[in-house]
C-alpha cells in the first residue's frame, strides 16, 4: 500500500457531469443529482420514516464521491430527527477528492448551500486513516474511511440500519460488488436494515438476496 491514497483523474468537460476518468463514469446525474440521491438512497432506504420517533440510525455507504448523498441524508435529518437523536453515517470511499473539486461539484446544488459549506470546511485529508467529524447541532457525525469497500468492512464492526450503494457501474468497478463484500454488508446489516443502490444488475441483484436481503 502506498502511502497516501490514489487522487482520482475527473473529467471536467460537462461541468454538470463531472467523470472519474478511470471508470468512464460519472459522480452524479447531470439531470438533477440532488433529486438522484432523495429518490434512490433515502426512498430506497425509507427514510426519513424509518428514523422517526427513534433516538439513533446508522447509515453507511459505500462511495462517498463528492458527499452529495450525505447531503441528502443531512438535510433530511435536519428536517425531521427527534430532538437528542443522533445520526452516525459512515462512508468509504478508496479514491477520495480533493476539496477544490468538491466545493466546484457542490456549487450545483444551491438548495444545500449551508451544509455544503460545513461539509466542505471540514473536508477529509488524503489519507488512510478514518476520519471522524461532528456536527453537533444537527446530532449528526459523520465517518469517512479510505481504501478499498471489502478491506474496510472487514475491519468493521458494529450494525448499520441503512446501505447506500452508490459504487461506480458494476461492469466498470466489479470489486466494489463482488460477493465477498455483500456478504460482509449482511455480517454488518442491523436486524430490518435495509439497502438501496441506482444499479438494475443482476449480478448485484442476485448477490444481495443470497445473504438475505429482499430484492424489489
Amino acid at each position: 500500500m502506498t502511502r497516501l491514497p490514489p487522487r482520482p483523474e475527473i473529467d471536467w468537460s460537462d461541468v454538470n457531469a463531472p467523470r472519474a476518468t478511470a471508470f468512464s463514469d460519472i459522480y452524479f446525474s447531470r439531470e438533477g443529482g440532488l433529486a438522484e440521491s432523495d429518490l434512490v438512497f433515502l426512498g430506497g432506504c425509507d427514510l426519513p420514516d424509518a428514523w422517526r420517533g427513534k433516538d439513533r440510525c446508522a447509515i453507511c455507504e459505500l462511495g462517498f464521491g463528492v458527499g452529495l448523498n450525505v447531503l441528502a441524508a443531512w438535510r433530511a435529518w435536519r428536517r425531521t430527527r427527534s430532538p437528542h437523536a443522533q445520526l452516525h453515517i459512515s462512508s468509504i470511499e478508496a479514491f477520495p477528492i480533493e476539496r477544490e473539486d468538491a466545493q466546484r461539484a457542490l456549487a450545483q446544488f444551491p438548495e444545500v448551500a449551508d451544509l455544503a459549506a460545513k461539509l466542505i470546511e471540514c473536508w477529509p485529508v488524503r489519507a488512510y486513516a478514518p476520519q471522524r467529524v461532528w456536527f453537533p447541532d444537527d446530532g449528526l457525525s459523520l465517518t469517512l474511511h479510505i481504501g478499498e469497500a471489502e478491506a474496510v468492512l472487514s475491519g468493521l464492526e458494529g450494525q448499520f440500519d441503512a446501505w447506500f450503494l452508490d459504487g461506480f457501474a458494476p461492469a466498470r468497478n466489479p470489486d466494489m460488488w463482488s460477493e465477498a463484500l455483500i456478504g460482509q454488508l449482511a455480517r454488518l446489516a442491523a436486524p430490518g436494515a435495509s439497502f438501496a443502490t441506482y444499479s438494475a444488475a443482476g449480478k448485484v441483484s442476485r448477490a444481495m438476496t443470497a445473504v438475505g436481503f429482499a430484492v424489489e
